[in-house]
């Protein structure tokens, strides 16, 4: 799990769990191989960039 990895699961995380998690939730992933816990900080709106420019790649 790569730092950029962790950054695009939680960009992506609140879209599929907002309902289902209270105000303020902060997205976290667990690399469970390292026991590490990323908790990204990130621009949403370069993310946002990023990440479309990786679909369009793709």
């Amino acid at each position: 799990m790569t730092k950029r990895r962790a950054v695009n699961i939680a960009f992506l995380m609140p879209d599929c769990l907002r309902d289902d998690c209270p105000e303020g939730t902060k997205m976290a992933v667990l690399n469970v191989k390292k026991g590490n816990l990323i908790v990204p900080d990130f621009n949403v709106n370069d993310q946002k960039i990023s990440m479309q420019g990786s679909s369009v790649h793709f």
